[in-house]
């Protein structure tokens, strides 16, 4: 154990736990801040149109994370997992800065819309191999038996930025009017990026490649088309991998990031209890990652998988049942205390498990391809159609959303095990 915390504790591995944290930490802002953005860049008579054309927006960000996991999963392969994830980290600052710099619709008329979407585009090509190239880093630092444990903390990283960015936007709204922070102050978390830019961009310059693609090239058994084996050879891995990752995209992105505008605008519970739910909730999400990662030493990834999507089907419609009818109760805390737990659970455990399901010399590709490409279909467009859902008066629709896709991940865990061999 000591080894382990040894290895994790250094600027390398910082460095790609943190690097998760900046790249969530700007997709909770959009997600936070959606109200604001939609206000100032997409005016509509209807509010709910506004927040549609806001989350279409954001959907777009995700159409280009495919070709971005394809651009950097080649050359993670190919010149290894370093420098990848340096150019990832310098792509995913400079759009977050700039959505903190756009002109207003009343400003510039639709530029400002159409600056926004193609920020959100260069923003999508570059964190599509930000996570997966950390989380391919950090599962190749040990043997197998440590696999999953090392790469939970892939997970740790998005946590620390969803809290962080609640945090931000916090101390932002309390240090000046409602109205100012309506005005302009929201942009300032935007801005604040650059700060932990230059942090992690530091501790990157100075880590060293992973353990497994040094071996592979001592081997010499890089490939040099690592895209077009992944679809020759193994073609079924990456559609168990995207469908595994289905419900990580669609929970993330409904519990994490949407339910603060739906609590919000939907069940009306007031802005400040809601970010300080949130913060909680993540809170000891941070603590159940790690555990959850020591755990699968001890208890097969594929189970605990297994478990946490079944968990999902047979929970989702319920919390948000419960959620819906008890508004500001000790259930609505404890219902959306037990489906962000599930959330965690889940994300510190499936990294092993696809790193499981390629060999190293495709890794990063098959992973970056299946993960960004069921990101695109499921994550991307999760938040849109849960809000034309409620529009047409289904006011449950995260709860029947999570449970499709809990019933996608568990279809695809039934035939993955025999392919997790790597």
């Amino acid at each position: 154990m000591n080894t382990n915390t040894a290895t994790i504790f250094n600027k390398s591995t910082l460095g790609n736990i943190f690097g998760n944290t900046l790249e969530w930490y700007d997709f909770v802002l959009y997600g936070s801040l959606a109200p604001f953005i939609a206000h100032h860049f997409f005016p509509a008579k209807n509010g709910l149109i506004s927040l549609m054309l806001t989350f279409a927006v954001f959907s777009v960000g995700f159409l280009m994370r495919p070709l971005g996991g394809m651009v950097f999963g080649h050359f993670g392969d190919t010149l290894g997992r370093r420098k990848p994830l340096l150019w990832s980290i310098a792509l995913i600052v400079i759009p977050t800065i700039l959505i903190g710099f756009v002109p207003d619709y009343s400003s510039v008329g639709i530029a400002a819309p159409l600056l926004i979407i193609l920020i959100r585009l260069f923003q999508g090509l570059s964190v599509g191999g930000e996570f997966t190239g950390s989380m391919v880093y950090l599962t190749e630092l040990s043997d197998q038996k440590n696999r999953a444990f090392f790469g939970s903390f892939a997970s740790f990283g998005i946590f620390t930025g969803l809290l962080l960015g609640p945090i931000v936007i916090l101390l932002t709204k309390h240090s000046m009017t409602h109205d100012q922070f309506s005005e302009w102050g929201w942009r300032i978390p935007f801005i604040f990026s650059f700060v932990l830019g230059i942090i992690v961009y530091f501790w990157r310059h100075n880590m060293h490649e992973s353990t497994a693609y040094i071996q592979n090239v001592e081997k010499k058994t890089i490939t040099h088309s690592p895209i077009r084996e992944c679809f020759r050879s193994h073609k079924a891995a990456l559609l168990i991998s995207a469908c595994i990752s289905a419900q990580v995209g669609i929970p993330f992105w409904l519990v994490m990031v949407y339910n603060i505008t739906y609590f919000k605008k939907i069940l009306h519970v007031p802005f400040e209890i809601i970010e300080m739910q949130n913060m909680f909730a993540i809170l000891i999400s941070l603590i159940v990652i790690p555990i959850i990662g020591w755990l699968t030493k001890k208890i097969s990834t594929w189970l605990l998988l297994m478990i946490t999507a079944f968990s999902f089907i047979a929970l989702s419609y319920f919390i948000y049942v419960v959620l819906v009818n008890n508004v500001i109760t000790a259930k609505f805390y404890i219902a959306d205390f037990v489906i962000t737990i599930l959330v965690a659970v889940y994300l510190a455990t499936f990294e092993g498990f696809l790193a499981s399901l390629f060999p190293t010399e495709i890794r990063y590709s098959g992973i970056a391809i299946s993960y960004n490409i069921s990101l695109a279909i499921f994550g991307g467009t999760a938040p849109l159609i849960v809000t034309a859902m409620i529009k047409n008066g289904i006011v449950t629709a995260p709860g029947i959303v999570l449970t499709i896709g809990g019933v996608i991940a568990f279809v695809a865990l039934l035939f993955a095990r025999r392919f997790a061999r790597y």
